[in-house]
């Protein structure tokens, strides 16, 4: 998560590099965050020139919150100040390509790679107070959809005909930001109240590890991935 609190202009709220300094340095950080997902997915898969190609679309339950508290004391001019940012989502959908080789150790099965597009409603919202004379505050939010990308690999191995085991780990990328504004919700030192306004920028990055088994039923049967003309299906 990062902040910047904008420049120091003459309507600016902050007065002094140093406590946009500050302030940045305190809504800057790393949070961890590990939560159990399910969902389901489903795919094609083509066996060509003895490897499986394949196409394959999943949507999970993703909930996840990372949250980053923060307080400091503005280095100029004295008071203190504190941030919160709250970083949300819901669900995750991805759409990947998959390349596999087909391998046989205690049964029938494949390694594959994975790579493609990932969506999840990636919220922040961010708020800000300090408790000098002219009260500053702000807050700003982003809530919607956010494009990121992922990639990753797995293995599938029969179980029989229909149905398959598989392992799989994604790991999904997405970045977001926001902007709103701090002013002077009080007056004082013969300053109207909102007349001072620094920009209040709320980024996120966040990075997703996804361990993911579960059983997949395959429609034509598990040897039965279509072959191009001229090929056969592996024994």
């Amino acid at each position: 998560m990062l902040t910047d609190a904008g420049s120091v202009t003459s309507t600016s709220y902050f007065d002094s590099t140093a406590n946009t300094a500050a302030v940045n340095r305190s809504g800057t950080g790393v949070v961890n965050s590990n939560h159990f997902t399910f969902g389901a997915k489903a795919g094609k898969d083509w066996l060509h020139k003895s490897l499986v190609w394949g196409l394959v679309s999943d949507l999970s339950l993703f909930k996840q919150t990372a949250v980053l508290d923060a307080s400091g004391t503005y280095p100029s001019g004295g008071g203190g100040y504190s941030l919160r940012t709250v970083v949300n989502t819901n669900w995750l959908l991805t759409l990947r390509g998959r390349a596999g080789l087909p391998v046989r150790i205690f049964a029938q099965g494949i390694f594959y790679a994975t790579a493609g597009l990932a969506f999840a409603d990636l919220n922040i919202e961010s708020t800000f107070i300090d408790d000098t004379e002219l009260t500053g505050s702000g807050t700003n939010e982003l809530a919607g959809t956010q494009l990121g990308w992922t990639v990753g690999g797995g293995f599938e191995f029969e179980m029989d005909r229909d149905f398959s085991l598989n392992a799989e780990y994604l790991y999904a990328d997405f970045s977001g930001a926001v902007s709103g504004s701090i002013a002077n919700s009080a007056a004082g030192f013969g300053t109207p109240a909102n007349s001072l306004s620094s920009t209040f920028t709320s980024r996120a990055d966040f990075h997703s590890h996804v361990v993911r088994v579960g059983v997949v039923y395959r429609f034509n049967g598990a040897a039965d991935a279509e072959t191009t003309e001229g090929e056969k299906k592996p024994d």
